[in-house]
């Protein structure tokens, strides 16, 4: 920290004292300096509100700090005024300091919002790609100019680019775009890939299923899917099917709506810059993300765990607020993350307090619920308490199922745990 705090001064003051020399009537407004020094500190701390107060204080830097610009961008970005940013890039696009990648995504995205598909082409024309680009921005790029050549002239151009899984992932998504008879065998071969769980695209295969009223498919696909230890999104499919809430898949996401594609593409994107613990890049493109399509909050959940993961207890906290309380198995993420931070913000006890509140207000709790809650209680050694709620889930559950003996193993620990060895020994033969 003291190292890079040296160095931002070194920096500056070199450029400053350059600027005086070439300008000797201009005065150069140390406040203004030591505001932008502390936006950066406050950034580097993950202050980041604090940090935007201080860049909004010292804009006349500007034009007068390389990179004062870019970071401005990436704190408005961070702060969810990205219609900010995007119009302080256009008032400074003339300066070579508007000369950065994410500069020229913003302006693009602007213009595909707002269906000006032409006039992106002709940034997107204009973008120069370099080895400084890192790969992912490389992705980008290629991957940004496809969407809006299909955008443009409502069909799929070949490319010479290959990203793997990604391309796959993308054909899916702009066949589903163009309404292609092979939308969803392309899903299909994506969520069967074994090299990692692509469970999610279930939810896309569905949306695209359900437009053709197919609700049959969808009952098919419910009987499959694992009820008690399905990701976030699965599991909330599953419930939409179970409730005959279809009409919920397209309330969230459009395979038609460009920004709903591009807004997905970009989660990606976020997803793979996270799991290389890039978190800055990864909290500004899932921002970007929600940008795009605000109504698929779902994606969130990635923003809550990268400052999870990095501390960041109070800023987790306040993305977690925006998950909809309407959707259950979201709503439920909620209360045991928020239970989690207070958990190492507190202690234990208040934890559980929080989470036993909760829960008590969920109206006949899904048997996951009732599976989470039993592993909660048993995790805090409340053993009884994990053996009632563990037979309440063994009573909705198929007694065939893989995950019926699962639900047995972790009560008949809990048994013994207690010293029931009777039960538990039933339960672990």
């Amino acid at each position: 920290m003291f190292l890079k705090f040296f160095f931002i001064i070194y920096v500056l003051l070199y450029q400053t004292h350059v600027f005086s020399k070439s300008n000797d009537n201009i005065e150069f407004n140390h406040r203004y300096l030591s505001n932008y020094l502390s936006a950066l500190l406050s950034n580097d701390s993950q202050d980041y509100k604090k940090s935007l107060n201080f860049f909004n204080s010292s804009k006349s830097l500007i034009n007068k700090h390389d990179n004062f610009l870019k970071e401005y961008v990436f704190s408005l970005v961070e702060n969810y005024q990205t219609d900010k940013a995007i119009k302080l890039i256009k008032n400074y696009k003339d300066s070579k300091n508007s000369n950065f990648f994410e500069a020229k995504l913003l302006l693009i995205l602007d213009l595909i919002k707002k269906e000006k598909f032409t006039l992106a082409d002709n940034i997107l024309d204009d973008f120069e790609i370099s080895e400084q680009n890192d790969t992912y921005e490389l992705i980008i790029y290629e991957t940004l100019k496809s969407y809006n050549n299909l955008f443009i002239d409502q069909k799929i151009k070949k490319t010479k680019q290959n990203f793997g899984k990604l391309s796959l992932i993308t054909s899916a998504f702009q066949n589903c775009y163009l309404n292609s008879d092979t939308t969803n065998s392309q899903f299909i071969n994506i969520i069967n890939s074994e090299d990692a769980d692509y469970s999610r695209y279930l939810y896309f295969y569905l949306e695209n299923a359900l437009r053709d009223k197919n609700f049959d498919i969808s009952n098919e696909i419910s009987l499959n899917i694992d009820s008690l230890s399905g990701s976030l999104l699965v599991s909330q499919v599953n419930k939409w099917i179970q409730e005959s809430q279809y009409s919920k898949f397209g309330k969230y996401f459009s395979c038609q709506k460009e920004t709903d594609l591009l807004g997905e593409f970009f989660f990606l994107i976020a997803n793979l810059y996270s799991s290389q613990d890039v978190f800055e890049k990864s909290n500004f493109y899932l921002k970007i993300s929600n940008f795009l399509n605000p109504k698929f909050y779902f994606n969130l959940t990635l923003l809550a765990e990268n400052y999870y993961i990095n501390e960041n207890y109070g800023i987790a906290q306040s993305v977690l607020e925006k998950l909809d309380n309407e959707e259950e198995i979201y709503n439920w993420y909620k209360i045991k993350k928020i239970g989690q931070i207070i958990s190492k913000q507190q202690n234990n006890k208040k934890s559980l307090d929080f989470i036993e509140k909760e829960f008590n207000k969920i109206y006949n709790p899904s048997p996951k619920i009732l599976f989470d809650i039993a592993n909660i209680y048993k995790s805090f050694k409340k053993y009884k308490k994990a053996i009632e709620y563990y037979s309440k889930v063994l009573k909705k559950i198929d007694q065939n199922s893989e995950v019926y003996a699962d639900v047995l193993y972790r009560r008949g620990g809990s048994f013994e745990r207690v010293g029931n060895y009777e039960k538990s020994d039933k339960d672990l033969i």
